[in-house]
């Protein structure tokens, strides 16, 4: 037999780290016969029993295991002569023959069961005989006969596969695991100062640990790297360590290298996983068994851990080893795909958690948006604050930006903000000190835009400071941009033009950010925003245009505040009707987006853009709308309750407006706006309201709403109609309006199937009593105003009455003489006046069925024409959410369906297409009957050959 003297060498490892910790659990444990090192490669097993066995001057039989010792000749053979060694003293070699293992075997366990004095047996590196039945039952039959003086020691990358029942039974078995094996901060930190003279902070210490998790081998690899970078430059090294070439090499080479292709597939695509569930990896990776391949990678100690939670996850550096493995394979779309896969999965299990995050790395913003609408239907605020907590411990690192906790910060609820804020300046006072200084500086900027967003200026400022300070210290350039950034908006909010003009080409100024897309984004619109307030319309429109540019990089609701300045440079210039349709599209995307900050915001300036051309009703209503979304948003709230001061002023509406500032007042003292108190007006004169709509002497003008929920107005107030009888006349009239009606038609229609002196007398009661509720003052029935009698021959007059649906006739039908600005300004507003049905809440009353289609076919034919104009303008999102009120209204017109798909796979906009083929399989198939998976997949078909 070719015998390897270094097989039976005892390693030893200069300079060695005394570990006393598991010194002392090594010495206390020597009376088992067995103890088990089990660990992942590069966690110091075998340095730990050769330093331990030098230190302690025990007697040692050392055997370092390989492939070829997986025969029980050659095992038997490299045993006795290590242990003949030790008893001669003499450099024998014993050479074991097959047909000699039996009485071979008997001699070593004989030997053994009679030592006199302590003696270790390693049998290092176990994992590579590990499958070797007839091994297997040698090493127990010795095990269980050996002296108590006799220890056995196994290092192995997995566990032993013996039956140790009776060694367990006896408390003569001893494990270390990973858990105990890797390095605590204490031993880092001797580590390196007492074998390296390398003196580490306790920031340092604490990084290394959080980074590494103990693995020696990486320390190692570290030493070398850090050994001649002065100390004050360290800190910027450990920020941006993420592994190093050598480190990824020992991983490829000694771990990865030595799996099979299934279990390579396995580690790398499940790597951007947050934790390891089964039930969705199965699903991923459409497999059916993965809870084996993860039983496996833990028994074997291969890049996961299970935490106290009994969640399984990947080892931080091992996980950054495998993504990069991914990355290198795979381009950045697939990974994209990856995640947004993933996104789906998680969102089906209602685990919005997950599903958020992986909509996030996947860039599809849209989709994150919808699932945090979800989450704002499903959670409670206080579930906000742990969903924050997680995503920044887990989520935010892994990303490597503060832009996408901002994205999060500006995506939650106004309302959560209240409980999340709070919870976070608790974290910030409990973890600052144990969390690296990118993760504060990263958690500051976090906590400043959440203040931000609730209307806390100062305490936002003061935060977005000491980010901006740290981050200078860290060298950390993103994150000095993103501060800036938020810096320039805090001037701009606060007036301090000069201020924000330079922080934000400051944060322009950085270099190596051009792509970087959160500061170069909100900096470039706050420096067009600040040349807009001082008038310089070229430069502000020239950089705005650069910002939409920027803005295309990714499709999120940031893109409305250029949209939105856009349409206020076009105001200021005095174009309202480009205005009105930058705005609108900013509008679109913000109801898209459902992200109420941005959703005020665009109210805000459509309300503003409406004062200018005094359509007071409208920009009361945006006002409105905008204020319903900044209850818990102080700062917007104030800008709003200025507009509808100054609105109410202008309308006569002296009580709000003096209600509206005094709310703006107390706001503005209890938050310190001192910029804001300057310049609102004082106080406003208190005077009964002026009412300038049109009167007719005393005659009081009527406000009918048909199209939803059916209300009379007049003054102002509500007018009841309590007679049913009543009611249905006042219907029938309106629906009649134009043209006068016989009494007998009144009477066939309303009350039918009487005697006609009984139909007459309803008829007269239900026509006194509506008159009365319209004009309560009406001496007498001739004199109404509106409901007029030409003989037999009765009907509405509508002079003085404003009704809906003539408004949204006139604006959903009138074509000629309009520019086409003006005619989708026309749909939009017809749109907003169509609430629901016409008399929708009474379905049973067949004389309204016919002018009910007639204006659901308008309203139809208007979202129809919207769709269309804003898809042939190139604004796809305007476009769909045209599309989608469409097939909500008309669910069952397969012909929509097939031009909506068409556009959609023209656009190469492929996920909504899918979502909307789902949609016609299930309104024309599965509930009409009607066959149309072959029409979709000839229209996929037809997409992929183009393609």
């Amino acid at each position: 037999m070719l015998f390897f003297e270094s097989k039976l060498s005892v390693p030893h490892y200069t300079p060695c780290l005394v570990r006393k910790r598991l010194f002392t659990y090594l010495e206390k444990h020597l009376d088992c016969s067995l103890i088990c090192l089990i660990s992942d490669g590069g966690y110091g097993k075998t340095t730990l029993v050769s330093s331990f066995t030098k230190e302690r001057n025990i007697p040692t039989v050392w055997y370092k295991l390989s492939q070829i010792d997986s025969n029980p000749a050659v095992f038997l053979s490299y045993l006795k002569t290590a242990i003949m060694r030790k008893i001669s003293g003499e450099n024998v070699i014993y050479d074991v023959s097959d047909t000699d293992l039996s009485r071979e075997l008997d001699k070593i366990m004989s030997i053994l069961s009679t030592w006199p004095e302590r003696l270790i047996i390693v049998l290092d590196d176990y994992q590579t005989i590990d499958q070797s039945p007839e091994i297997e039952r040698m090493l127990i039959n010795i095990l269980s006969h050996v002296s108590p003086h006799v220890t056995f020691i196994i290092t192995s990358r997995i566990r032993p596969n013996l039956n140790l029942v009776n060694l367990k039974l006896k408390n003569k078995l001893a494990r270390l695991s990973t858990k105990e094996l890797r390095f605590t901060p204490d031993e880092i930190k001797q580590y390196f100062s007492h074998l390296h003279k390398i003196d580490l902070r306790n920031q340092e210490v604490h990084f290394i640990y959080s980074k590494t998790e103990g693995w020696a081998a990486c320390l190692q690899l570290l030493q070398d790297l850090i050994k001649d970078i002065n100390v004050t430059e360290r800190l910027p090294f450990w920020i941006n360590f993420k592994g190093t070439e050598d480190i990824y090499n020992y991983l490829g080479e000694e771990i990865l290298a030595k799996q099979s292709d299934e279990i390579n597939y396995f580690l790398r695509r499940t790597s951007i996983l947050y934790e390891l569930s089964p039930e969705v990896i199965d699903k991923y990776l459409n497999i059916h068994h993965s809870e084996q391949i993860i039983d496996h990678l833990l028994t074997n100690h291969l890049f996961i851990y299970q935490n106290d939670y009994g969640e399984v996850r990947y080892h931080p550096l091992f996980q950054a080893f495998l993504t990069k493995q991914l990355t290198t394979q795979s381009e950045t779309d697939t990974i994209q795909k990856l995640h947004s896969q993933l996104s789906t999965i998680y969102e089906e299990k209602k685990d919005f958690f997950h599903a958020f995050a992986h909509a996030i790395s996947s860039n599809n913003f849209f989709i994150a948006t919808q699932i945090m609408a979800k989450m704002k239907e499903f959670y409670p605020p206080s579930r906000f604050v742990e969903f924050v907590d997680w995503f920044f411990q887990e989520v935010s690192p892994r990303l490597h930006t503060a832009s996408i906790g901002l994205f999060l910060v500006k995506c939650l609820p106004l309302s959560a903000l209240q409980k999340v804020i709070p919870a976070m300046e608790n974290n910030l006072k409990q973890y600052g000190s144990h969390l690296n200084p990118l993760s504060v500086s990263h958690y500051k900027h976090q906590l400043a835009a959440a203040y931000f967003y609730s209307g806390e200026i100062g305490k936002a400022e003061q935060l977005c400071a000491e980010s901006l300070q740290e981050s200078h210290q860290n060298k950390d350039n993103q994150m000095i941009a993103i501060n800036l950034s938020l810096q320039s908006v805090i001037y701009f909010y606060k007036g301090s033009a000069d201020k924000a003009l330079e922080a934000a080409q400051k944060s322009l100024s950085y270099p190596n950010l051009n792509n970087f897309f959160h500061p170069t984004h909100i900096s470039s619109w706050i420096l067009a925003e600040v040349h807009l307030m001082n008038k310089k319309l070229d430069k502000a429109k020239l950089l705005l245009e650069e910002t939409l540019k920027i803005s295309k990089q990714r499709h999120n609701a940031s893109i409305v505040y250029p949209y939105c300045s856009m349409g206020k440079y076009f105001r200021l210039i005095g174009d309202h009707h480009h205005a009105l349709e930058w705005i609108n599209k900013a509008k679109a995307t913000a109801e898209e987006f459902q992200i109420e900050y941005a959703m005020a915001w665009v109210y805000k300036e459509l309300s503003t853009t409406y004062m200018e051309l005094e359509n007071w009703d409208l920009a009361e209503l945006y006002l409105s709308k905008a204020y319903s979304y900044v209850t818990d948003s102080a700062y917007l709230k104030c800008t709003i309750l200025q507009l509808q001061t100054s609105l109410y002023t202008k309308r006569g509406k002296n009580e709000a407006a003096a209600d509206t500032l005094k709310e703006f007042q107390d706001i503005c003292t209890g938050k310190n706006y001192h910029w804001l108190l300057s310049s609102a007006p004082v106080e406003v004169e208190r005077r009964p309201v002026l009412i300038k709509e049109k009167r007719h002497a005393d005659r009081s003008a009527l406000s009918i709403t048909t199209l939803g929920n059916f209300e009379i107005l007049a003054n102002h107030k509500l007018v009841p109609i309590k007679r049913k009888a009543s009611l249905h006349l006042l219907q029938y009239l309106i629906t009649h309006q134009g043209s006068k009606i016989n009494k007998d038609s009144i009477l066939d229609e309303l009350f039918p199937g009487g005697l006609m002196e009984s139909a007459n007398n309803q008829f007269y009661v239900a026509l006194s009593n509506l008159r009365k509720s319209l004009e309560p003052d009406l001496k007498k029935g001739p004199s109404s105003s509106f409901i007029k009698r030409d003989g037999e021959h009765y009907y509405l007059d509508t002079e003085y009455i404003h009704l809906d649906i003539n408004e949204f006739t006139r604006l959903a039908e009138q074509k000629n003489s309009l520019s086409p600005l003006e005619r989708i300004q026309d749909l939009k507003q017809a749109e907003a006046l169509y609430k629901g049905d016409y008399f929708e809440g009474y379905p049973y009353n067949i004389f309204l069925e016919l002018d009910r289609e007639r204006y659901r076919v308008l309203y139809i034919n208007l979202l129809q024409e919207l769709a269309e104009y804003y898809w042939n303008t190139g604004d796809y999102s305007t476009g769909q959410h045209y599309y989608d009120k469409l097939l909500n209204k008309e669910p069952y017109q397969e012909s929509l369906y097939l031009d909506y798909i068409e556009k959609l796979l023209t656009a190469k906009m492929l996920l909504h297409a899918n979502r909307v083929s789902k949609l016609y399989q299930q309104m024309i198939e599965k509930e009409l009957g009607i066959p149309v998976v072959a029409k979709i997949e000839a229209m996929f078909s037809n997409y992929s050959k183009s393609m």
